[in-house]
């Protein structure tokens, strides 16, 4: 009596487990046929691989140290590594972000800041201006105060 149970009790989660199966896969083929019918026979055609520059939506176009800020024209002059420098423009539409700073301004801008910038165009690594799309200040041109080190007397 009790071996016929154990077999019962497996052979009812095994016809579970193959009922829930057949349904997902009924399901999936139903969601499938009705998705097919409903969208016009289409051939893909691959896409033209041209050489173009990539887009700064997500990439920063410079990334530097506030050298000079025109507060009059609402430009900056980035200095990149190696001592390049980039002339940035902003208009209306360039976006400011900094940490901790719920609306922040072309005013909080300030010599010495560590900023990255990307470009309301294609980022051009050659070009020494461009129009700013988002600049966020990535370090502040802050002084930390210093801290009282113990002293070594003997």
């Amino acid at each position: 009596m009790f071996i016929h149970k154990r077999i019962l009790i497996i052979l009812g989660i095994l016809g579970i487990l193959l009922l829930g199966g057949l349904g997902f896969t009924i399901s999936l083929l139903l969601t499938h046929s009705n998705a097919s019918a409903n969208t016009p026979a289409v051939t893909p055609t691959p896409p033209a691989l041209t050489a173009t520059p990539r887009l700064s939506a997500t990439r920063a176009c410079v990334t530097g140290v506030i050298s000079s800020i025109n507060t009059q024209g609402q430009t900056l002059v980035v200095t990149k590594k190696g001592n390049k420098t980039v002339t940035v423009t902003t208009d209306s539409q360039t976006t400011y972000h900094e940490r901790g700073v719920a609306s922040a301004t072309f005013s909080i801008l300030s010599v010495g800041q560590h900023v990255r910038i990307t470009s309301q165009s294609a980022c051009d690594s050659t070009a020494s201006t461009f129009a700013a799309k988002a600049i966020t200040i990535v370090v502040s041109s802050a002084t930390p105060t210093p801290t009282a080190s113990p002293s070594a007397t003997p």
